[in-house]
């Protein structure tokens, strides 16, 4: 039996609604209503069938491409073997469909006109229709589509007089009708979806319900000037373990539950976690709901007035239970993104706070796999983010511009920080100045002009430069390093290279610290830490020979290291510290150490530590970055020195800087960090000592405690 063709008939005999079959139409929407079917001559019980909106592929004659037909409110027959559906001309008819049911062969056209456009129909001798088959969902995107009826049944059309009496109301108690007034006469399908997806806080104002007018001079209506976010955001404060440098002691955070958009809050008091609210709602939007815990910060007066004034749905978790905040597991990832990247960049542990809010800055652009690769910012503005403005990262030291009048050097030191969203444009920028004078404290400026002091980016010769003004002799440095050559670079007015005379001692081969960068460290040791050979060949230097700054002798260091290395039993007599000399210098050990001696004795008390600039951790082991003030020279020099080295020199300004500045595996239980603890924790019970026994008042920073009965 061959399969039968579906066919679109057109006939006036098909009552009041249309009817489709299930083997040709597609059904994309089913209502309450029901329809009941008999058969011509069938006595039985009718046939209980569904109302549906329906779509059709038909093809029409002269035409390359079909389209699809939409027929609303149509009688659906399930019949798998009925292949013939059914349209009443008289329900187009009542659509503004102009139909001619007259065959060409008979005096008419046999065609109809929907939009404007021209379809005619097939004509058997019998019968007016179209072929008709199921459309698939490449075929509903691509081709035309025409609605054959209104989605309102030709019943209710014609009963509607006697129900006009009651109008149909929308959710804000204005009928469609006047909403359609407002909105350009659009259809009701359209004005009912429109209000079903939009807000309308504000129909009815002061100004219609007062018999007196009068004007106003506050903005009326707080709820409609800020963006309005489409999902719920979740928040929560933590409370990080160290004050920051600005007096932060927490953070408020928010999170999207939707877009995973970070945003984060630096608080002095866990009680203005409501202007954080606020300046939240002014950069990202006002969100649709809001959940918190039960905290009595985020369920006060300020909070929820706020909520209130700008129509924010409140939700909170369980009491008990503030795990089923979402903002929760969120803040435990942020908190441990901040502590690997202070490890990684040397941040001061009093500058947290700029590294939260450039994390959450980094996590908003960053692509996500749950977000199906598409970045926070971009699912919650639906615009696609530019990384340009990400040229450096936190703490980044830096050069940035200040006019000055020549021959001023117009570039400072300074630190990276952050985006400044609120100033210029979006390559400006919060920085931290590093002032040469330290009399003279940081600041924190807003610039655009800047640029990193890194060279050599990204390569195994990358280093700092820390002086614009000795330019020519950075790209010697640099040349240097690329050419690895022995030569040592002077710094002199006349430029010219100094190289070892005959008479001078061989290096055996390696590069001097001249020609290394202060901060480089060679085979494991630093260059502060080359010991005899390096301190015989600058004894034998001419006396008026200026050297870079960065590579005069270590003097204090050296010092320290040959006590560190005696008290440690490394050393025990004079023959291992002749095997650590030069070939030539072997046998007249004796001499040739007292000399050394006295030099190292004469020079080294010349040196004072000025501060502790930077660290690093080499195979484990803490170095310290240090600066030195010679009083002879007056001149400022930095050196790398190991921290059980230098903390025998100044174990306070050691202590304080490990305590601030260096982050380990463990905070608790460190070694660096538990030494800087116990020191500290024993000076201040040797002042309070002092202070008891003797009325000596110290001269170190420390918090006084005054009580009752006792002056301290």
């Amino acid at each position: 039996m061959e399969t039968q063709e579906d066919v679109l008939i057109f006939d006036t005999g098909g009552g009041y609604n249309s009817t489709v079959t299930k083997r040709a139409w597609h059904v994309f929407e089913t209502t309450s209503h029901k329809q009941y079917l008999r058969g011509y001559g069938d006595k039985g019980e009718p046939k209980e069938c569904q109302i549906v909106n329906a779509c059709t592929k038909a093809f029409i004659p002269g035409r390359d491409l079909p389209v699809i037909f939409v027929v609303n409110y149509a009688t659906l027959n399930e019949d798998e073997d009925e292949h013939e559906s059914l349209v009443v001309p008289f329900e187009l008819m009542r659509h503004g469909i102009a139909m001619d049911l007259t065959p060409a062969t008979l005096g008419g056209s046999g065609e109809m006109y929907v939009e404007e456009e021209h379809i005619p129909f097939e004509w058997d001798e019998e019968k007016l229709y179209l072929r008709i088959e199921m459309p698939n969902e490449e075929d509903m995107e691509k081709l035309e589509i025409f609605e054959l009826n209104s989605r309102v049944p030709d019943k209710a059309l014609e009963n509607s007089s006697a129900r006009r009496k009651k109008k149909v109301k929308s959710p804000s108690g204005i009928s469609l009708s006047e909403w359609r007034k407002h909105f350009a006469m659009l259809p009701e399908e359209v004005v009912k979806k429109t209000l079903e997806n939009s807000t309308h806080f504000y129909l009815s104002i002061e100004a219609e319900n007062r018999q007196d007018p009068r004007r106003h001079f506050r903005y009326r209506f707080p709820g409609l000037r800020l963006p309005r976010q489409h999902e719920t955001v979740a928040s929560d404060t933590f409370f990080p373990s160290i004050k920051s440098r600005r007096g932060n002691t927490c953070s408020q955070f928010f999170v999207g539950n939707t877009s995973d958009r970070w945003e984060v809050f630096p608080l002095k008091k866990e009680s203005h976690n409501g202007i954080a609210l606020q300046d939240y709602c002014r950069k990202a939007g006002v969100p649709r709901a809001l959940k918190t815990d039960n905290a009595q910060s985020e369920l006060g007066e300020t909070w929820i007035k706020y909520c209130r004034t700008h129509c924010i749905t409140q939700t909170t978790t369980e009491p008990h239970h503030p795990q089923q905040n979402p903002a929760e597991p969120k803040i435990g990832l942020l908190c441990s993104i901040t502590k690997n990247v202070i490890r990684q960049f040397n941040v001061p542990k009093s500058e947290h706070d700029w590294v939260q809010k450039w994390i959450c800055d980094v996590h908003n652009v960053m692509s996500s796999k749950k977000l199906r690769w598409k970045s926070p910012l971009e699912l919650h503005t639906g615009n696609t983010q530019d990384i340009s403005r990400f040229r450096f990262h936190i703490w980044e030291p830096l050069w940035y511009f200040v006019k000055c009048k020549a021959p001023d050097n117009p570039w400072n030191k300074a630190r990276w920080l952050g985006f400044a969203d609120s100033s210029g444009d979006e390559m400006t920028y919060y920085i931290k100045t590093e002032p040469e004078n330290r009399n003279e404290k940081p600041q924190y400026l807003t610039r655009s002009v800047i640029c990193t002091r890194r060279k050599h980016i990204g390569s195994d010769k990358e280093y700092i430069n820390e002086d614009p003004a000795h330019q020519p002799e950075l790209e010697e440095l640099e040349l240097g390093f690329l050419n690895c050559s022995e030569k040592l670079i002077s710094t002199s007015d006349s430029g010219e290279d100094s190289t070892a005379d005959s008479g001078e001692l061989e290096t055996s081969g390696k590069p001097s610290d001249m020609d290394m960068d202060p901060g480089e460290v060679r085979d494991g040791i630093a260059p502060s830490e080359s010991r005899t050979s390096d301190t015989i060949s600058r004894m034998d230097k001419n006396p008026g020979e200026v050297t870079d700054e960065d590579s005069i002798p270590d003097l204090t260091q050296r010092r320290n290291c040959a006590e560190d290395e005696e008290s440690d039993d490394e050393i025990d007599d004079e023959e291992d510290i002749e095997e650590s000399l030069p070939p030539d210098m072997k046998g007249d050990s004796g001499d040739y150490l007292e000399d050394l001696y006295n030099e190292l004795d004469s020079q080294a008390d010349d040196y004072e530590l000025d501060v502790i600039v930077d660290h690093h951790f080499k195979d484990g082991i803490l170095i310290l970055k240090a600066r030195y003030y010679s009083q002879s020279n007056d001149s400022k020099d930095v050196w790398e020195t190991p921290f059980n080295i230098l903390k025998k020199d100044a174990p306070l300004k050691v202590a304080r800087y490990i305590q601030n500045h260096v982050t380990e595996v463990s905070r608790r239980n460190g070694y660096n960090n538990t030494w800087a603890r116990n020191t500290l924790k024993q000076a201040t019970r040797s002042i309070r000592r002092k202070d008891r026994l003797f009325g000596v008042k110290s001269y170190y920073r420390q918090k006084v405690v005054r009580r009752s009965g006792r002056d301290y």
